[in-house]
């Protein structure tokens, strides 16, 4: 006879779910317990609010293509999840969330703290959403749980489960531990593939989305080394490749290579490997304009689209060959075919890479704090599996240009957009990655949005070092403003602390980077750290993008 709370705990033993995430709630303390007695093989993180607690369990399933856990109690706990629940959709990343529910004895009576409609709630938010009404189905839907999260196209599912199916007890047998199910292309959309790739002159490879492994990653690189393709990271997926390989030649999405657009527009054939074709990895031309990179919904260029969720293809795009395929067997099929006897475009390719390697190279930003020299420096300092993460803001564009990832799944990005990503984030990397070094980039308005979480890392001893990049205010959306109302300022001034007096208020090392060349014994010194450490960097508020400075877009 087992509880509700031990059988759960030994399906996320039995699963490898290493890390649990939770903020501590009365509905499911029982089940903290029972995972309590698992030390060793699972640990519970303790975090200080419900939005970064569902960050780190995205991170995770981003990190791990397994499905990261977390657990919230009730209505309170639930309705703070909004934004990792949102992210974990948007970014494709597998994630159960586990809501601790008020006793199924009291049920539509306004009992406190509850929320009555869950299914509905999260509806819109995830893929499945289900209560667990009898403690001998737990092993059923939970397993089930793992399969949905993992399947097709990945993403977050919501199991909610009363109080008192915590603590019944019941005699049931476990499930088998969940083995990912993909979908693998047939042997005729494969040799269709080659086939228009043989008559193109100027294809490209996108490349992104998750589900990736090393395997797959190295045998899409092969593919494409041994065709001369051209490759293009999807938007904050710029880790599925080797930043450095031959043939790849930038990064679709917000901060693109100018000069990388209309070179794909004037391409023939587009092989779409794994991302989803959605705004931000369509920005054709202009301020942030989605959808404008090809003609909706026939794309002049020939489109051969591939996606492990079967209600991505022909979304928006209508592709001439559609196949649905996960990454790793994808990526076989495509390393077991042989080179083209006729690469035409192999000029084409060398000038792209060209055309990578020299964009930004000698590039500065405002003084007194060059970022880009900084995010150069970082580059070359930094051993090739160190992680990145980073929030939603203007900042996030200076590692974009100027940082690259050799490694895979060496960069964590929200997609979604949301702010307040980086420092939860970086807290799950280095727990399931404790040999690299991690760095959380965020700008002040984007830190402050989940700094309590700085606690948590305080309280575990995890060595991340944050880079705080301050120019007082949230600059994308005062870009936007300078383009609409002529450069005046709508509540986007922020009035900020002082972070490295922050850090030492938690016991941390914190520093204050001034000029360039005060950033590297700064770093230095927080590589040393033991727990985290902050770096706040006082940016010129001119420095607001890599490509033009505040006051030139209200000239415009």
């Amino acid at each position: 006879m087992r509880t509700g709370a031990q059988i759960l705990a030994d399906i996320l033993v039995k699963n490898d779910s290493r890390f649990v995430f939770h903020m501590p709630g009365e509905s499911f303390l029982i089940a903290i317990d029972a995972l309590h007695q698992h030390a060793g093989k699972i640990t519970a993180i303790a975090c200080r609010n419900e939005t970064g607690m569902a960050i780190m369990a995205e991170a995770t399933g981003k990190l791990t293509d397994k499905p990261g856990i977390c657990f919230v109690t009730r209505g309170p706990g639930g309705t703070n999840v909004g934004l990792g629940m949102h992210t974990a959709l948007q970014d494709s990343s597998p994630m159960i969330l586990f809501v601790g529910q008020a006793g199924r004895f009291e049920t539509e009576r306004d009992t406190f703290l509850a929320y009555q409609d869950f299914p509905n709630m999260f509806a819109p938010l995830a893929k499945w959403v289900v209560q667990v009404d009898s403690a001998h189905r737990l092993p059923e839907i939970v397993s089930r749980a793992y399969h949905v999260a993992m399947s097709g196209r990945p993403g977050p599912v919501v199991v909610v489960i009363p109080e008192d199916v915590f603590e019944e007890e019941c005699d049931v047998k476990d499930a088998m531990p969940v083995q990912k199910t993909e979908a693998s292309p047939a042997q005729q959309d494969v040799e269709k593939l080659m086939d228009l790739l043989g008559k193109a002159k100027k294809p490209v490879l996108f490349i992104g989305g998750t589900g990736w492994t090393e395997t797959a990653r190295t045998q899409v690189q092969d593919f494409a080394e041994k065709n001369k393709l051209p490759v293009v990271s999807s938007f904050r997926r710029r880790d599925v490749i080797d930043n450095r390989h031959p043939c790849f030649v930038g990064e679709l999405g917000i901060g693109a290579n100018p000069n990388l657009l209309p070179w794909i527009k004037e391409s023939d054939l587009i092989i779409a490997f794994g991302l989803r074709l959605g705004e931000m990895n369509t920005i054709g031309s202009g301020f942030m304009i989605g959808f404008s990179l090809f003609d909706v919904p026939v794309p002049e260029q020939t489109l051969i689209q591939i996606h492990s969720g079967l209600e991505e293809l022909n979304r928006v795009y209508q592709a001439d060959l559609a196949i649905l395929s996960s990454p790793v067997p994808m990526a076989a099929a495509l390393e077991k075919t042989s080179p083209l006897s006729s690469v035409p475009w192999q000029e084409r390719t060398s000038n792209a890479r060209v055309e990578y390697e020299t964009y930004g190279k000698t590039d500065s930003c405002p003084e007194p704090v060059d970022l880009a020299a900084i995010f150069r420096w970082l580059r070359d300092r930094l051993s090739g599996d160190a992680i990145l993460t980073n929030g939603a803001g203007t900042y996030a564009g200076w590692s974009q240009r100027y940082f690259q990832h050799y490694q895979l799944h060496t960069q964590l990005g929200p997609i979604s957009g949301g702010m307040g990503y980086g420092l939860p984030a970086a807290i799950a990397a280095k727990l399931h990655r404790p040999e690299s070094p991690v760095i959380a980039l965020a700008g002040d308005g984007c830190f402050l949005m989940n700094s309590e979480e700085l606690a948590t890392a305080v309280k575990y001893q995890i060595p991340i070092i944050i880079l705080v990049i301050n120019n007082n205010m949230y600059g994308a959306i005062r870009m936007h403003q300078e383009i609409a109302f002529g450069g005046r300022d709508l509540g986007t001034s922020l009035t900020n602390p002082d972070f490295s007096m922050l850090a030492k208020a938690y016991g941390i090392s914190g520093a204050v980077v001034s000029t360039t060349d005060e950033f590297e014994p700064a770093f230095e010194q927080a590589l040393k750290s033991e727990g985290p450490a902050i770096i706040e960097l006082r940016i010129n508020p001119e420095a607001i993008n890599t490509r033009f400075t505040l006051s030139s877009i209200s000239k415009k």
